[in-house]
């Protein structure tokens, strides 16, 4: 029993100390680092010891697991942008399905001899007929670039564009290449999202190709060019997006059947290319994380555990001047100019806020009653002003006197009206004597009303 009592006695005399100095001395100092910021704990006039020890506890383990919380948060943003363009993305994909089909592709056709594959016939097909198409060529020496004229191809998947392909007896055991190209992209030329859907076939077969289309949304990154402002953007997470088209796509190689047309010969290639799906897959790419990202977990991770703290023991104490009113340097200045800005002539207050509970109702002996008074209203003053400068916004009370003294003269003309009709008895002199008071009290600024206006 006496050793808990010596230990409740040492926190009493600690917790006390820290009322007087806030902020003296390196444990202060180290508190306000591991809890970034947060007022020193102190034991408030009645407040349990056990409690005050509970609450200073908890604070601490919290706000240190805070601080630790950001470091690692700041340590992964550092460590993710010096991996470079070698930095992943997070990658994010949605699926949207086309009413009326599903965009055709342009075909990129390559064979490294010139002139080794011409163009023979194209039509498109569906339920309801087949249809020749006029070609649309690319003008490319070594490079055969197709586009079908059609846009859509209808999403029951029995549509599909037919090209057939004739070869040079020379060139004839020679590999030929096809690829896809999307009609979105700003190239007519394979890039490297389109490697996949590259296909080589030789003459004699039908080359069957299904596709899907692909659109990526891709992050910018700095590059050598990159303008000062630009680099800020980039670092910050706000670096804008390059939008990207192509396919996804397989093949399937098939000989010519026994039943073949008889314009199908061994120099001859039939390419199909038909939709194998009606649904288009979105992808947005996003950095990982940033530095906007990483100071919005910060800031989610601090009010998190404000709002527990709030929740627990309630709203600390206010500091208008925060940390800075701690360190001695400054809390000098502060003091100083408060002290010229809030002491009256007669210096009769001590100030808002400096009274101790020993003096709780007592005055220095010999003080008059008229001095009693005067401090006490001094006192109530000053603390007024200073709540409404540092604590309160008092604006809208700036009007309430001149409204209320519209109020009592109104209850004043009210009660004369009164007075008039015989609703009261009185005497013509009293009534004017009334009315002089009342005169008088409205245009005084600081004023007690008078008894039949204060209990009308």
């Amino acid at each position: 029993m006496a050793a808990r009592q010596s230990v409740l006695g040492r926190m009493n005399t600690f917790f006390a100390g820290s009322f007087e100095h806030p902020l003296d001395g390196p444990a202060r100092v180290a508190w306000a680092i591991c809890t970034f910021g947060y007022p020193y704990p102190r034991r408030r006039v009645g407040e349990n010891v056990t409690v005050c020890t509970f609450r200073t506890i908890v604070v601490f383990i919290t706000r240190f697991a805070c601080i630790l919380g950001s470091i690692w948060y700041l340590h992964n943003l550092v460590e993710y942008l010096k991996l470079g363009d070698a930095r992943p993305y997070n990658v994010l994909s949605i699926e949207n399905e086309t009413a009326n089909g599903t965009i055709a592709p342009v075909l990129n056709i390559f064979n490294w001899n010139e002139n080794a594959v011409q163009l023979s016939s194209m039509s498109y097909h569906d339920d309801t007929g087949d249809y020749d198409l006029k070609p649309q060529l690319g003008d490319h020496p070594d490079l055969l670039v197709i586009g079908s004229g059609v846009k859509i191809l209808n999403a029951n998947f029995t549509a599909y564009t037919q090209y057939v392909l004739k070869h040079n007896a020379t060139f004839a055991s020679d590999w030929t290449r096809v690829g896809l190209i999307h009609p979105n992209s700003s190239t007519t030329k394979t890039d490297s999202r389109d490697i996949a859907n590259q296909y080589f076939f030789y003459p004699g077969h039908i080359v069957e190709i299904r596709f899907a289309p692909l659109e990526f949304h891709t992050v910018n990154r700095k590059t050598a060019g990159s303008t000062t402002f630009e680099r800020f953007k980039y670092f910050l997470g706000f670096g804008g997006e390059t939008i990207g088209f192509s396919y996804k796509s397989s093949v399937t190689h098939m000989p010519f059947p026994p039943t073949r047309p008889a314009t199908w010969d061994n120099l001859t290639t039939v390419l199909i290319i038909r939709p194998e799906t009606i649904i288009g897959v979105v992808s947005y790419n996003e950095e990982k994380t940033s530095i906007r990202a990483t100071m919005s977990d910060i800031g989610g991770l601090i009010g998190i555990v404000g709002s527990i703290l709030v929740f627990l023991f309630g709203v600390s104490l206010m500091s208008p001047w925060g940390f800075i009113a701690g360190i001695p340097y400054f809390r000098r200045r502060i003091t100083g100019s408060l002290a010229e800005a809030y002491t009256s002539q007669g210096g009769l207050s001590k100030g808002p806020f400096t009274t101790h509970q020993s003096n709780i109702g007592r005055f220095e002996p010999g003080m008059s009653t008229e001095l009693q008074v005067a401090m006490v209203k001094e006192q109530l003053d000053e603390l007024e002003l200073v709540l409404m400068e540092y604590y309160i916004d008092g604006a809208v009370f700036q009007g309430y006197d001149e409204e209320r003294t519209k109020v009592k003269v109104r209850r004043a003309a009210s009660m004369l009206m009164v007075l008039g009709t015989g609703g009261v008895d009185s005497t013509e002199e009293e009534e004017e004597e009334m009315e002089e008071e009342t005169q008088i009290w409205s245009s005084r600024r600081y004023r007690i009303p008078p008894p039949h206006i204060l209990f009308y």
